[in-house]
């Protein structure tokens, strides 16, 4: 009996260590569990924010494009602008250059008319009385239109 009790006792204590390492075991395993779905947690957070940020990088990439697209444009804009002032510049000098033309023009002329309304004057002194028809004569002035259409022919 006494070897039917000490396998008994033995047989207690292996079953009382078995349920223990089996305790240990669910406990390790009940923390293991905790901790995997702590991290999956994380590892949702953080692909969630991952997500996120891919978005981002794709709205600020497309931002990236319409300003290359716009910064295109306006450089175009610009050099069709820089052109459009060279040719209004190249036009005032232009214009400035046909101005000072004509008024050499119209500087001469004037001396002109002095000249010749100083020839009238002497002729008419000269010619004493009569100067019923050099009244009658007309001196021409002419229009700025005039002279522009004179240098045209």
């Amino acid at each position: 009996m006494t070897y039917l009790r000490s396998t008994f006792n033995l047989f207690m204590k292996k079953e009382l260590r078995d349920k223990q390492v089996a305790k240990s075991s669910e406990f390790l395993l009940s923390r293991e569990l905790e901790r995997r779905k702590e991290m999956e947690e994380v590892l949702a957070a953080e692909k969630q924010d991952l997500k996120k940020i891919k978005l981002q990088n794709d709205n600020f990439m497309k931002e990236i494009q319409i300003v290359r697209s716009q910064k295109s444009e306006l450089e175009n804009q610009l050099l069709n602008t820089k052109c459009t002032v060279d040719e209004l510049e190249e036009k005032i000098v232009s214009a400035v250059e046909l101005l000072i033309t004509f008024k050499g023009q119209r500087d001469k002329l004037k001396t002109e008319h002095e000249n010749a309304v100083r020839e009238a004057m002497r002729i008419k002194a000269l010619a004493g009385g009569d100067t019923r028809s050099l009244c009658e004569a007309e001196l021409f002035a002419f229009t700025f239109m005039e002279i522009n259409e004179a240098q045209n022919i």
